[in-house]
């Protein structure tokens, strides 16, 4: 059984239907700006909102990457995200999955990592 083609199309609107759907992005928490360019025989797509965006490469076959940035930890949205994506590209897998905290000068932590945050971390978040 061959393989579905992917065109850039599906792929855009598997992204921006993940994203609303996950309630990642919000329709009325300002405003969802998006921008494709082609490279190659593939193409980036940017989507910027307040609170984030996501970045994703496709190589023009069957390679796709997206980097998702969130301004909170929200584990949950993460993970329906995911299976939003997936579930509208059923033929495509996940790879490898990085996940990467934020953090304040050399210490990078998880909120999550953190039962009792420094009295200092009070001031910054």
């Amino acid at each position: 059984e061959t393989e579905p083609q992917l065109s850039l199309s599906d792929l855009i609107e598997a992204l921006e239907g993940a994203l609303f759907e996950s309630g990642i992005v919000h329709n009325n928490k300002g405003t969802y700006l998006s921008k494709t360019t082609n490279v190659g025989s593939g193409a980036i797509e940017c989507a910027f909102w307040r609170g984030g965006n996501a970045i994703m490469k496709w190589n023009g076959s069957g390679g796709v990457e997206i980097s998702l940035f969130t301004d909170g930890e929200n584990k949950i949205a993460r993970n329906k995200f995911q299976k939003l994506f997936k579930d509208k590209l059923q033929w495509l897998h996940v790879v490898t999955f990085d996940d990467f905290p934020r953090g304040y000068g050399n210490v990078v932590n998880f909120m999550s990592e953190i039962k009792v945050p420094p009295k200092w971390l009070k001031s910054y978040v």
